[in-house]
C-alpha cells in the first residue's frame, strides 16, 4: 500500500493531499458463509479463478494460468467468437491448444545446439 504523492487540481484551487494515508482506500469484504461461490468443488473453483483474473488482471499470467487449468481452448476460441464480431483481424482465427500452447524454437538456437535442441512437433 503505497502513499499518493501528488496534487489534486481541482476547478478553483489546488487541494493538497494527506500524505499520512494511504493512496488507495478498499473496503473488502470475505465471502458471506452461504454463498453459492463455495456450494460445490466447480463453484469454488471458478470463484478461485476469477478472483486470480481480477487480482493479476494487469500481471500478463492470464494465458499461463488458462493453460495451466487446461481451459485455454474453451476460453480463448470464446474470446475468438466473441472478439470477432467486432475485429475484421480476428475472424477466420482459431486457437489449437496443441500448435500454440509453446513458441517454436528458433532456428538460430536449433543451429548452435548441434542436436542438443529439437523443434517441437506442432512447427515441423
Amino acid at each position: 500500500m503505497g502513499l499518493c504523492t501528488t496534487y489534486i487540481f481541482d476547478a478553483d484551487h489546488l487541494m493538497e493531499v494527506d500524505w499520512d494515508q494511504p493512496a488507495a482506500n478498499y473496503y473488502i469484504e470475505p465471502y458471506p458463509a452461504n454463498a453459492d461461490a463455495f456450494s460445490s468443488k466447480e463453484e469454488a473453483r471458478k470463484a478461485v479463478r476469477l478472483e486470480l483474473r481480477l487480482e493479476f488482471a494487469t500481471e500478463g499470467d492470464r494465458f499461463f494460468q488458462l493453460r495451466r487449468w487446461g481451459i485455454s481452448d474453451k476460453v480463448l476460441n470464446d474470446f475468438i467468437t466473441e472478439d470477432s464480431k467486432f475485429r475484421i483481424l480476428m475472424r477466420g482465427a482459431h486457437y489449437d491448444p496443441v500448435k500454440n500452447d509453446y513458441w517454436p524454437l528458433p532456428q538460430s538456437e536449433l543451429d548452435i545446439s548441434e542436436g542438443v535442441l529439437t523443434q517441437d512437433p506442432a512447427y515441423l
